[in-house]
């Protein structure tokens, strides 16, 4: 059996055993028979430790994570007549691409058939715009011109669509998968193995292999015995770090303590481990995400009728900041403004506006996600009662105001005072302080009183490391370190804090993109 001394590899991600086994999805690809080969890598210290390794594997390119970025990859490269692997921690392929709706793009066959006419530089305006002219436009105009062609790569291999459509107010660039990003991802898997790549599931990546410092596979545990894969380009695509609450605070900027996680479990940076201790450039995460009152789900009542309403807001002195009416509009922005904006916020509401909104009067309605379940929030009243008397301590009540604000730990005339003045708007019909529309303006004046603390839900972290036009992994000094690419959402830098709903679906579509861009560089070095 071969000996590969660990000081060759850059030391990776401990990964548990939860981690490592399924999570509750069946398996999608047989793990193919091994043939032993011959190859190893010298020692560099007898005392080090060693990876005992089973067998030596030899491709083209090594794909390392089976989401849609890393499935765009391994087709792109095996159609182009590489020899590809792609390995996969978990069970099954699909990682968080099980639960995308589709990719954004623009001048695609599908837009052309509808008469849709958004162009790049449309597209280009609206992002740059979102983040202050500070995202990447070198990478976005590459991905948005090479997006179009995407879909007509998607539809070439087995992906349909139901349409091309906004998310919410946005720019009507968003491909709707039929089927969701269950069938999205089952069409590229079976794209895959006619392409003749080989999928490896429950098959961890544990280490990078670097020689003379150019990354030259990777090594995979597999039921136990560690497998040495060998590559000319190791394609980083393991998700993000989205999952991974221990180090999501450092690396998104955002205070996700009390965080929801509600992306795929095996999203926990592992790409991002090990490049990083190889010396690659890391930029802070974007966060795609919402809101929620810790302790629940972002479709729990009491989540929905107090974190996507535009009711009143305060932050944790217990005054108004925000016209809370962006929570309707603009979720991007609003997530911006809860929590970069303040260190803390809360939503408050009354009892009659409670009663209101679990008979259906919310103004953002559930029936908008869920139109089979109705208007209607039967659990709101219920799961209030039980979060005041919870353990987590993020949801108050008071039957007067001065009585809430003692509850919250606020002092009791600010408190006052802002409601006060926000009742005021509210009897007028006119908001003089953020100009919040007449609509969205919704008293409180019959107690108990209730505060919510507001608490990220993270669907995904996008990007971490830094790569160039190449999706080649780039150090400190700038420089790609060889062998080595990221994509998807480990080397995502379209973004900065916050995802751009307004091109929905552009994170899916820079994932395909990125894949299939870092399998033309790999063969193109």
């Amino acid at each position: 059996m071969e000996q590969i001394n660990r000081r060759t590899f850059i030391k990776g991600v401990g990964l548990t055993a939860g981690l490592l086994g399924a999570v509750g999805l069946a398996g999608c690809g047989a793990s193919p028979s091994l043939s032993d080969t011959d190859g190893s890598t010298r020692s560099e210290s007898d005392d080090a430790q060693n990876y005992p390794i089973k067998e030596t594997l030899t491709y083209d390119i090594v794909v390392v994570g089976g989401g849609i970025s890393g499935l765009s990859a391994a087709v792109e490269g095996a159609q182009q007549g590489a020899r590809v692997i792609l390995i996969e921690k978990q069970a099954t392929i699909g990682g968080n691409s099980l639960g995308a709706e589709g990719p954004f793009a623009v001048d695609s066959p599908l837009q052309k058939e509808a008469n849709v006419d958004l162009t790049l530089y449309e597209a280009l305006k609206n992002e740059l715009q979102f983040s202050n002219y500070r995202s990447n436009s070198q990478i976005w105009i590459n991905y948005l011109r090479q997006s179009g062609d995407n879909i007509s790569w998607l539809l070439e291999n087995g992906v349909k669509f139901v349409d091309v459509r906004p998310c919410n107010a946005g720019l009507q660039g968003w491909h709707y998968y039929d089927g969701g990003g269950t069938a999205a991802v089952a069409a590229m898997e079976q794209a895959a193995l006619s392409a003749g790549v080989e999928i490896l599931t429950s098959t961890p990546m544990v280490d990078l292999i670097s020689e003379d410092d150019v990354v030259t596979g990777v090594i995979a545990e597999q039921d136990g015995a560690y497998l040495a894969i060998k590559g000319s380009g190791v394609v980083l695509a393991s998700g993000g770090t989205g999952a991974n609450v221990e180090t999501l605070s450092d690396r998104t900027g955002f205070d996700c303590s009390n965080a929801t996680i509600n992306c795929n479990p095996g999203n926990t940076g592992d790409g991002l481990d090990v490049a990083i201790e190889l010396g690659a450039a890391t930029r802070p995460a974007c966060i795609m995400g919402d809101k929620c009152v810790y302790g629940f789900g972002m479709f729990d009542h009491i989540s929905f009728a107090t974190t996507r309403q535009p009711i009143l807001w305060v932050n944790g002195h217990g005054e108004r900041f925000v016209d809370e009416g962006i929570v309707c509009e603009d979720i991007p922005s609003a997530f911006n403004a809860i929590f970069l904006g303040q260190e803390s916020c809360y939503a408050l509401m009354d009892q009659s506006t409670v009663d209101a909104f679990a008979q259906g009067a919310a103004p953002d309605s559930f029936a908008n996600y869920m139109p089979d379940q109705g208007a209607q929030l039967p659990q709101l009243q219920q799961q209030i009662d039980g979060a005041v008397e919870g353990m987590f301590g993020n949801v108050f009540k008071g039957e007067t105001v001065e009585a809430l604000a003692i509850a919250m730990d606020f002092d009791p005339n600010t408190l006052e005072d802002t409601i006060d003045r926000y009742n005021q708007w509210c009897d007028k019909g006119s908001d003089e302080d953020f100009f919040k529309k007449a609509e969205y303006l919704i008293p409180l004046k019959t107690g108990p009183f209730y505060g919510f603390k507001m608490d990220p839900l993270v669907v995904c972290a996008i990007g971490g490391l830094c790569t160039d036009t190449q999706n080649r992994v780039l150090n400190d000094e700038g420089d790609p370190i060889p062998g080595l690419y990221a994509v998807g959402l480990d080397g995502c830098n379209l973004y900065e804090e916050t995802y751009n709903m307004y091109l929905g679906g552009s994170a899916n579509g820079y994932c395909i993109y990125s894949g299939r861009n870092a399998a033309r560089s790999i063969l193109e070095a």
